[in-house]
């Protein structure tokens, strides 16, 4: 009796233990095929910095005006009706609307899902006017992995200026430069 129950136990053990193996082995080959491994192309997450921008174009969405790069200092915001963070962005961006005019910068939001989830996402918010469409291949350009919440400050020629996700420093820098510029617009009044 004793060496049945010996063998049960061994051999539970190496159940154990091969599902252990196996479990590790797919990570590490998840984590590898993330790696940037030579032969294999992984997709940066922005454009490099200090350089210019390829020329964009599009169309904005409520009432199909044609954009297109233009020698302004632009924030292109890229969002995603799917995306739990950027809910939670919406009421940032709302705010700085004002102090965005101010400062004569423009800002668009570039969405790619269908027009309807995009109108309920953005619905009673003043957002939904800046929302342009862009050609795929043009918003794969400006957003290779197409992240979201995820900007792009462009300087009036189209040099990436600074990038990332929303909410990094860059990020936090240029909410407080905004929210200087509606303070001093307050104080003004």
């Amino acid at each position: 009796m004793m060496d049945v129950t010996l063998l049960h136990l061994v051999l539970a053990c190496l159940i154990v233990i091969v599902a252990i193996n196996l479990t590790l082995t797919f990570r590490l080959f998840g984590m590898m095929r993330t790696m940037n491994m030579p032969g294999v192309d992984v997709l940066p997450l922005t454009l490099p910095v200090d350089e210019q921008v390829p020329y964009f174009a599009g169309e904005t969405l409520m009432d199909k005006t044609p954009v297109r790069s233009i020698n302004k200092p632009t924030v292109l915001v890229f969002l995603s009706t799917q995306c739990k963070e950027c809910h939670g962005k919406l009421p940032e961006l709302c705010r700085i609307q004002a102090a965005l005019r101010r400062a004569e910068v423009e800002i668009w939001l570039i969405m790619s899902e269908h027009p309807d989830r995009i109108k309920s996402f953005l619905a009673d918010t003043p957002l939904l006017n800046l929302v342009v469409s862009m050609d795929n291949e043009v918003r794969k350009s400006l957003n290779p992995r197409t992240a979201s919440p995820f900007y792009l400050f462009l300087d009036e020629n189209r040099v990436l200026q600074a990038s990332g996700m929303i909410g990094d420093h860059d990020w936090i820098s240029f909410i407080s430069q905004m929210d200087d510029i509606l303070t001093e617009a307050e104080s003004a009044l």
